[in-house]
């Protein structure tokens, strides 16, 4: 993990929950653009997989040179870490959820499925903010719980979460 001298401007961890199942170019580009807008911003980029959404908004943090960190099951293989500085290791989902919700200080859910319900529920408890982003499927349709914030735009969604 990333110690705290090494993080220089560094604020803190802001996770993004979404798809790991291919997800279509509305929500890759908002995961990017999520990425990117949190890197600018300080923010350590923050998932628990390394495709689709991870890995696009990885993709957008590394672009504009942010840090990024992947919290993953042992099982999964690191097929595509180039965007990822740090990959943390652990038994299993429950335990990913567990350790992202509490290191991160908030959640951007772009679309996602009962992973990202369960990791939004994960937040929720621990009374930090988590901020869905206006149409991108998923739970985002109908499924929120009702302290989950919606916002329309990226950066709507870090003035939610701070």
């Amino acid at each position: 993990m990333i110690s705290r001298p090494e993080q220089d401007n560094v604020k803190e961890h802001v996770a993004i929950l979404g798809f790991a199942e291919p997800c279509g170019p509305y929500n890759q580009v908002a995961a990017y653009s999520a990425g990117a807008t949190l890197a600018k911003k300080g923010y350590i980029v923050t998932a628990g997989n390394l495709t689709s959404t991870f890995n696009s908004a990885f993709r957008g943090a590394k672009e504009f040179e942010g840090k990024t960190l992947a919290v993953l099951e042992d099982h999964i293989e690191l097929n595509n870490s180039s965007h990822c500085d740090v990959v943390i290791s652990v038994k299993d989902t429950e335990e990913k959820h567990r350790m992202i919700a509490e290191l991160c200080a908030g959640a951007i859910i772009i679309g996602g499925g009962n992973g990202t319900k369960h990791l939004e529920s994960e937040f929720l408890k621990r009374n930090k903010p988590v901020v869905a982003l206006v149409g991108t499927g998923g739970i985002t349709r109908t499924e929120l719980d009702e302290k989950t914030k919606s916002a329309k735009t990226i950066p709507d969604t870090l003035t939610l979460i701070h």
